[in-house]
């Protein structure tokens, strides 16, 4: 009974992070354009998140940078080719393979990952007017 409950609940979070992320994507839009903006930062908006779950993967000892480059490295993959908002996106995966690979390096060292944290915290900052100029508005509790 167990078994069958949990089988039921992937492909209903599956769908829900489709519907959460994708919805609004159109595979043959080019350029800036609102269903590549909607695609693109919600992922720069839950950025928490997947600091989060990369300090999970670090600590069970598969490291950080793997997971982002799997999880985020992937995401850049699929999206349209060109645009603005791409651009941004791939400055947000450079910040996070960055973050990751001080992580990866000082785990043990807890000021340096508070420091590697901060950094991270600045350079997030300045990719927030980037997106905004783009026309994302971000929530007022995205933090």
């Amino acid at each position: 009974m167990r078994t069958i409950l949990l089988l039921s609940i992937i492909p209903l979070s599956v769908f829900a992070w489709y519907w959460l992320f994708f919805r609004k994507f159109d595979p043959g839009a080019q350029g800036l354009t609102s269903s590549s903006r909607n695609l693109i930062f919600p992922f720069i908006e839950a950025y928490l998140y997947y600091k989060a779950a990369a300090l999970k993967a670090a600590a069970a000892g598969s490291g950080a940078e793997d997971y982002i480059k799997r999880v985020l490295g992937q995401a850049a993959q699929d999206l349209p080719e060109g645009g603005e908002a791409v651009k941004v996106f791939n400055k947000f995966l450079l910040i996070m393979t960055a973050w990751s690979k001080k992580v990866d390096k000082n785990y043990k060292n807890k000021k340096s990952l508070i420091l590697a944290s901060k950094k991270l915290e600045a350079d997030i900052d300045r990719l927030v007017p980037l997106c905004e100029q783009l026309g994302w508005k971000f929530k007022d509790n995205w933090r």
